[in-house]
């Protein structure tokens, strides 16, 4: 399920201005939220691998090569990395000796295994973190609220679309992944985890293939795929299904 070079959106209406980036590009494109005519071309130093415009109008960028989360301005300037000492280690659970790492180090082989994919910027301002079968949520200082093993039929695991929270901080993500024991082939899940991190509930999508997920302010997660459209509730049981 390798995926190749894809535009990735961050925006915000706050700031009026819709921010698209290429993943692999160091190019961020700047537009008017109203209008759609370009503010022009922002030349960050590392490549990304995605971005979202928090609310303050700063950016969020996951980078390449040395995958770190690092908070721009609108300029392209680099002005914090937004990360806390030991982050890595609590949000894989893995060795302790990450917790040795602080921030400003370039990362090493083993932390570079488990950097973030996909992120997305809920609207209780909390960061939502995916990659393999961890979910995380951050606060906007960087702070790691709660890490979420977040499937556990899943062999590995990928995350290909951004994830999502609620009006109430419910956390929404798309993992693709083998079944475990299974024949190998590629199944999907839609995962819901309550607000503190405390209870996750995994969704079999059979034969979806997940290209994107949204969350409503009622609550709904909308997830398409290439057969159409499914809507889930609050609670993660399937309203209906569109082709």
């Amino acid at each position: 399920m390798a995926q190749g070079p894809a535009r990735r959106l961050g925006g915000t209406a706050g700031h009026g201005e819709v921010v698209v980036t290429q993943e692999l590009d160091k190019r961020a494109l700047r537009f008017d939220l109203a209008t759609g005519d370009g503010r022009g071309r922002v030349e960050l130093p590392e490549d990304l691998l995605d971005l979202v415009v928090d609310g303050d109008g700063t950016w969020l960028a996951h980078t390449h090569p040395y995958k770190a989360l690092r908070r721009f301005d609108t300029t392209g300037a680099v002005q914090w990395l937004w990360t806390e000492p030991g982050f890595f280690g609590r949000l894989f659970q893995r060795s302790p000796s990450l917790d040795a790492v602080v921030p400003e180090m370039q990362p090493t082989a083993k932390m570079a295994a488990a950097m973030p994919g996909r992120m997305a910027m809920g609207g209780d301002g909390d960061l939502r973190l995916v990659a393999g079968r961890y979910v995380a949520r951050l606060t906007r200082a960087g702070r790691l609220v709660w890490s979420v093993d977040a499937s556990a039929t899943l062999e590995g695991g990928v995350t290909i679309v951004r994830p999502g929270a609620g009006p109430d901080g419910t956390t929404w993500a798309v993992l693709v992944g083998a079944r475990k024991g299974g024949r190998g082939e590629a199944v999907a899940e839609l995962v819901r985890i309550a607000a503190d991190g405390s209870s996750c509930r995994a969704v079999p999508m059979g034969d979806a293939y997940p290209t994107a997920l949204a969350v409503t302010e009622d609550g709904s997660a909308w997830v398409a795929h290439e057969g159409g459209l499914m809507r889930f509730d609050g609670d993660g049981e399937l309203v209906w299904r569109q082709a």
